[in-house]
């Protein structure tokens, strides 16, 4: 055992049956994944191993605020092998966090910025599923001059952003969105999407949940975005302003590049963090697959919906704009979503998310891509970057 599993390790008390009723009391609705902790009223010791983790605040939010806050099915999961949950960071600056440190495990890096993160901090970094799939697409003012009904497609929009160094906003660098947007510009226009210090376009970053706004204001004319990060707040209105001409799944498809690759959820850690904990990350990939079958099932969504708390870790400010983001990343629900949805074939938020042949073959054929189109720079993420099955 090293000194610093030594030192992170502590002690946890588990309460008797009595308190197991007064814990489920205060989850307010039991749904077969409420708080339990001991058996036969009995007092027990247990050393268990810390695991620190930081995630942002995406579609999956929901789901792991089930599994950590709601219920202690993620705890329950941690501690039959030996673990449990430290300290919980929900921050869009979770790659600057699990970089130094502060965080064992990062859920939402996807594969290339993992390689990117590996090859820039010369670190081993091991991945371990694929558990979302890509949930934004390119915005424009409803009726301007860049929409498609005015240029044609998609493809004309983006050239006359091209030459006429139109303003295009999106989130910073590190947030993943580079992959499946270099990806779809390279196939459609043969246009690299470039480098944070050569890019192709006029960009101009700021966080999601001001994009469209800046947008709606003409400080920019397109972006990249989504329901779950910013659009549904003008999408839950009869006049929206804005309109997505062109979804990154739906690009991808086009592309032959399975959605699944170029996004978030890869469940990054580091290698030998990994090889040490492997039954850390066991319990934590079963914790997510119950809150995803949890969330994803339509009879649940009118509990989720009815508690004005839960619409945060929806990032909505109404029970409409969280019912449009809810469906949007677990339903696919097109019949419902008019406005804010075309033909994604996949939901955003996964439950299959173990690795396999295919899809590892997958990853690594999407991060190859990604050196080619010149969005990923340096070398050497082959020896970095490792692929790890994991049954559950």
């Amino acid at each position: 055992m090293t000194t610093r599993q030594t030192n992170r390790r502590r002690f946890i008390r588990s309460v008797g049956a009595a308190g197991v009723v007064a814990l489920a009391g205060c989850t307010g609705d039991n749904d077969g994944g409420g708080k339990e902790t001991a058996t036969n009223g009995q007092t027990q010791q247990q050393e268990l191993t810390e695991i620190n983790i930081v995630y942002p605040p995406w579609p999956g939010l929901i789901a792991f605020n089930y599994i950590t806050e709601q219920t202690n099915i993620l705890e329950n999961s941690l501690n039959e092998r030996g673990y449990t949950t430290g300290k919980i960071s929900r921050s869009w600056d979770d790659t600057t966090l699990f970089l130094s440190g502060k965080a064992d495990f990062m859920p939402t890096a996807g594969a290339a910025e993992s390689a990117r993160m590996a090859m820039a901090r010369d670190i081993d970094l091991t991945v371990h599923a694929q558990a979302a799939t890509n949930y934004m697409g390119w915005y424009v003012r409803e009726g301007s001059d860049l929409d498609t009904v005015n240029t044609g497609s998609f493809e004309s929009t983006m050239q006359k952003v091209v030459e006429e160094d139109r303003p295009y906003g999106h989130a910073g660098w590190n947030q993943g969105i580079i992959w499946p947007n270099s990806a779809i510009l390279q196939d459609k226009l043969g246009m690299s999407y470039g480098s944070d210090t050569n890019p192709p376009l006029n960009i101009k970053a700021a966080d999601y949940a001001t994009l469209p706004k800046l947008l709606v204001q003409e400080d920019l004319d397109i972006v990249v975005c989504g329901p779950p990060v910013g659009t549904s707040n003008y999408l839950v209105k009869d006049d929206p302003g804005i309109k997505c001409i062109q979804w990154q799944q739906t690009g991808l498809k086009e592309a032959g590049i399975s959605p699944r690759v170029l996004n978030l959820g890869a469940f990054t850690t580091r290698s030998d963090w990994s090889d040490e904990n492997e039954e850390a990350m066991i319990g934590w990939m079963e914790a997510w697959k119950k809150a995803v079958n949890w969330v994803s099932n339509p009879d649940n969504w009118n509990k989720i919906l009815r508690k004005e708390n839960n619409w945060q870790y929806l990032a909505a400010e109404s029970r409409k704009e969280a019912e449009i983001n809810l469906q949007f990343s677990v339903a696919n629900s097109p019949a419902k979503l008019e406005k804010a949805h075309t033909d994604n074939p996949m939901p955003v938020i996964l439950g299959d998310i173990s690795l396999n042949e295919e899809r590892i073959a997958n990853y690594k054929n999407a991060i190859k891509l990604m050196e080619k189109t010149g969005a990923l720079t340096g070398s050497g993420w082959e020896d970095r970057l490792s692929f790890k099955p994991l049954s559950i």
